[in-house]
């Protein structure tokens, strides 16, 4: 059982990389997959799922969270 305010268990990732490759991690599952961006939309795709991400609302209807996702930077990895 998780510590009160432990939230390591809740650290998700989404990282697009300028390459088109794209890394999801949900729940210690790691997936890569590629996307592309049309507007402020990104559109990545991964073998069992598809995530339309909006770029300036930083959202998705496929991710969990109630909250917009927060960019981290610099990012030093998952692009390789």
């Amino acid at each position: 059982m998780p510590r009160e305010g432990d939230f390591a268990i809740c650290y998700q990732t989404l990282t697009l990389c300028a390459n088109g490759q794209v890394t999801i991690d949900l729940v210690n599952r790691p997936q890569q997959g590629s996307y592309n961006v049309d507007g402020a939309i990104a559109l990545a795709e991964f073998i069992d799922m598809e995530v339309v991400f909006d770029l300036q609302t930083r959202s998705s209807p496929q991710l969990p969270g109630r909250h917009p996702w927060q960019v981290v930077t610099p990012l030093l990895y998952d692009c390789d």
